[in-house]
């Protein structure tokens, strides 16, 4: 879920207990103990474009691998050297390379691969 004001507020003073308001303007926060939390407007709003950008790499991960995931079967053994078998599955490796790259270095506007189409030789 896309992060809330209330969270960035939480992120940046972790004793927070109870947060109100629903802009940089108007939040109040309390500990445990009800003592009044001095928020700074800027800080909440830094620590919320902070985890929004963490949420976006985290789903261009989530969707590298779900993509990885469903693309798994053109990997094994018995595909290339079977019958019928896949005759293009340099396409499929070099398709998963590309979604590995992804995974292991995000960026919130990622250039996604191509899935191949299958295609069979007898």
């Amino acid at each position: 879920m896309t992060p809330t004001l209330h969270d960035a507020v939480r992120a940046a003073y972790p004793t927070a207990a109870t947060i109100s308001g629903n802009d940089a303007g108007s939040l109040t926060a309390f500990d445990v103990k009800n003592k009044a939390v001095v928020i700074s407007s800027s800080v909440a709003l830094a620590k919320l474009e902070e985890l929004k950008a963490d949420f976006e790499l985290s789903e261009v991960v989530n969707k590298a691998k779900e993509l990885l995931k469903s693309s798994d079967w053109a990997t094994l053994s018995d595909i290339a050297s079977g019958s019928p078998s896949l005759s293009n599955q340099a396409e499929f490796i070099a398709y998963r390379q590309a979604l590995r790259g992804i995974v292991i270095n995000p960026t919130t506007s990622p250039v996604w691969p191509t899935v191949p189409n299958a295609s069979w030789s007898e």
